[in-house]
């Protein structure tokens, strides 16, 4: 960088006009555009969909397909989810299952599986299958058992088996019989 003048330089700041090549012009439009309060263009992602593949019996594992979004409903992951499964059958590997947690979006996917009834949908014929083949639908665990220690810890909400209330005291009770 050059000094024009001794005016522009004055206790190590530049106050005057100096050229130091074309990236100054970039980085001053860039800075100026900053100072702006226009609205972004495309908003940022505030989530991500990521489709991972897992193998049953091998130590296979990987994010298959990334898609960050800023909200996200089951409508929206439909499509992706099959060309997912179609691509990775085409492949040549098996898609079993899909495993999501609890999450309502994820709810709604699975409830778009269903011929407009109420039931339980657990499964669906996969068509990208070379043989007739399910895939199936489940919450992964890890996740089952953090919603069954909120409904635990929350007093408004209770668990139910065969009609009758679990509460946190019988977990209590039960941790402290077999100590």
């Amino acid at each position: 960088m050059k000094c024009i003048s001794k005016k522009t330089c004055s206790a190590g700041a530049i106050t005057g006009f100096t050229n130091i090549g074309e990236i100054n012009s970039y980085l001053s439009a860039y800075e100026n555009d900053l100072k702006e309060t226009k609205p972004l263009l495309e908003p940022l992602a505030k989530s991500m969909l990521v489709i991972m593949v897992r193998g049953l019996f091998s130590p296979l594992k990987f994010p298959y397909a990334q898609f960050p979004c800023t909200d996200l409903s089951g409508d929206q992951m439909f499509d992706p989810l099959w060309e997912s499964v179609y691509r990775l059958e085409r492949l040549g590997m098996r898609v079993l299952g899909v495993c999501c947690d609890g999450l309502a979006a994820n709810r709604r996917l699975f409830s778009l599986h269903c011929s407009g009834s109420n039931a339980l949908i657990y499964k669906v014929l996969n068509p990208h299958a070379n043989e007739r083949r399910y895939l199936f639908f489940f919450s992964d665990p890890p996740h089952l058992l953090k919603t069954v220690r909120n409904c635990w810890a929350n007093s408004k909400r209770n668990l139910w088996c065969n009609g009758k209330e679990i509460s946190w005291t019988h977990l209590l009770e039960l941790y402290k019989s077999n100590r």
